[in-house]
């Protein structure tokens, strides 16, 4: 069943279960408590401005999908979603915000995210080559052994109260953005920008500084025993005793 044009429904409980929809257009307000599974949708646009919530989309194929909503009205959302082991390159989130969804081990190569804001999400072990978060605040997720060394935009996103353990991030500029309260063990953070940033307020366990830019970068002096600087970076950096920091 391809190019098929579902218009006025939100699919409430409505199942897809290993079924074929590639080409086809959902239009509504809504999407709610749908089931998408090992189904097949490429290039299938949803056109919903109102909120996405609740649907599940595992293991689908969902390439160069398009959900167009609209990103500057707060109820344009995806709410709750679960998009596990699903294949998102190339698509686009052109919506408001996502939270506490699901994207773990889902295949995110190129897909653009045009959200104000992306909080409460889980993208443990995604592929995430070439992806695009610029200017979106990422907030409480959870980035385990993700490689986002090699995303389009290395800058101009700001990473708050998540997890980036075991994460590569090498090469980004935090300049500019917010970037506090993470929690960084075993981050990759080669050649990054960090000039002026607080890291006093974030959980470090042995991130990999090499040849980072640190000057005037905050640190509590608790910190330092769980950091390699070389020479260079601790003359460059300020070490900050405790309540000393950015609160």
């Amino acid at each position: 069943m391809k190019f098929v044009e579902i218009k006025g429904s939100d699919l409430r409980h409505s199942s897809f279960i290993r079924s074929e929809l590639s080409n086809s257009k959902i239009i509504n307000k809504h999407l709610k408590n749908s089931y998408f599974y090992n189904s097949k949708l490429v290039d299938v646009i949803f056109e919903i401005p109102g909120d996405i919530f609740d649907n599940v989309f595992c293991l689908s194929d969902l390439k160069r999908i398009k959900f167009l909503g609209d990103k500057d009205d707060y109820n344009s959302s995806i709410l709750n979603c679960d998009f596990r082991k699903s294949n998102l390159s190339g698509s686009e989130f052109c919506i408001e915000s996502i939270a506490k969804s699901m994207f773990i081990k889902a295949n995110l190569d190129g897909t653009v995210f045009y959200a104000t804001e992306i909080a409460e999400c889980d993208f443990k072990g995604a592929s995430c080559f070439m992806i695009n978060l610029e200017d979106v605040d990422v907030r409480e997720c959870n980035f385990n052994w993700v490689d986002l060394s090699k995303m389009k935009v290395m800058k101009d996103i700001s990473f708050v109260n998540s997890d980036l353990s075991y994460a590569d991030l090498s090469t980004f500029d935090f300049q500019e953005k917010l970037f506090g309260l993470n929690k960084l063990f075993y981050t990759k953070l080669k050649n990054c920008n960090l000039k002026g940033i607080f890291m006093d307020d974030s959980e470090l366990m042995f991130p990999d500084l090499e040849g980072a830019r640190l000057e005037k970068a905050k640190f509590g002096k608790s910190q330092l025993a769980y950091i390699k600087f070389s020479q260079k970076q601790l003359n460059e950096i300020e070490i900050l005793e405790e309540g000393d920091g950015n609160v």
